[in-house]
């Protein structure tokens, strides 16, 4: 039996789909849905073919110095710049102190929408924090990561006038 190179990126997709189908390597982390690409007969994507491409600005969030107990939203864009329509599968973070709200509609190619992420400091430790969301579409690449950093400031304490060693005691 001979093999061409669209039979053997079509044995390597199944192999690496049946390989990450029961979430990869033990990590917690979900897996990701697969998305198949169309390649010309030389195995190279076929840039004539409409299939979504995933574009998510910013990537990274500096959050800055949060006080506790409160609620953050950031906004991402969130672009198709693929010949085809983009469908956001979900997006997800690690924690519950992460929430998003995913695009129903579909993003057009060259069209933009927003996925807005909201950030409960509340659930977060004080000091400095990094958590991550996971965007997931049916795009090439099918996924992208937005990192999210900053800090949340210890609660606030009254100082006393004067020092520890400024006060006397008499007997």
């Amino acid at each position: 039996m001979k093999w061409d190179s669209l039979s053997i990126a079509l044995a390597t997709y199944v192999l690496f789909f049946l390989a990450n189908a029961c979430g990869g390597k033990g990590t917690d982390e979900k897996p990701s849905l697969p998305v198949l690409v169309p390649v010309d007969h030389h195995g190279k994507i076929d840039s004539s073919a409409a299939f979504a491409v995933l574009e998510v600005y910013p990537d990274t969030i500096n959050a800055g110095i949060l006080p506790p107990d409160t609620i953050v939203q950031f906004l991402l864009t969130i672009r198709n710049a693929g010949s085809g329509p983009l469908v956001i599968h979900r997006a997800w973070s690690q924690c519950g102190c992460v929430v998003t709200d995913v695009p129903v509609e579909p993003i057009m190619p060259g069209k933009a929408d927003t996925l807005v992420v909201t950030l409960k400091t509340s659930e977060l430790p004080r000091g400095s924090f990094r958590r991550s969301v996971f965007v997931v579409a049916n795009s090439y690449p099918n996924h992208r990561r937005v990192i999210i950093y900053g800090s949340i400031q210890e609660k606030q304490t009254i100082p006393l006038s004067g020092s520890a060693s400024s006060i006397r005691t008499r007997m």
